[in-house]
């Protein structure tokens, strides 16, 4: 992959990884309700919804930082493909019980981009290797 093709994915996910998080911080139990069909007005629910989008703010806008030259873009991009990988297994758990279910989607689609976070951060590791 070229230099300023993976940057501009790189990129992609960062802003993708704070409107998540922005969404997530202003309407926790909505997010929570869209996710894991929970409960929207429960405190608990928007317990988690805050700590799930404090969790992708931080994890965005330390991609985006690493990306400006202050860290490493690779360790971002593979710290958010850990969480993301999380965040698919933990939904295909709680859905396990009940095929069919439209939830199950967004599990797919989390390990999905915890693959492409991965593959950005070794390509990143690659390309910093090579100079």
């Amino acid at each position: 992959m070229r230099p300023e093709d993976t940057k501009t994915l790189a990129y992609a996910v960062a802003f993708g990884r704070m409107a998540v998080g922005t969404v997530a911080l202003l309407a926790p139990g909505f997010a929570m309700h869209v996710w894991l069909d929970a409960e929207p007005r429960s405190e608990q629910v928007k317990a988690m919804g805050l700590a799930l989008g404090a969790r992708d703010m931080v994890l965005g806008l330390g991609t985006l930082q690493a990306l400006r030259g202050r860290g490493n873009p690779a360790i971002w991009l593979q710290f958010g493909a850990l969480a993301d990988a999380a965040d698919g297994v933990g939904t295909f758990r709680a859905f396990r019980k009940t095929p069919g279910n439209p939830r199950m989607l967004i599990g797919l689609v989390a390990v999905g981009f915890a693959g492409v976070c991965w593959l950005l951060g070794r390509e990143h590791k690659e390309q910093e290797s090579n100079g």
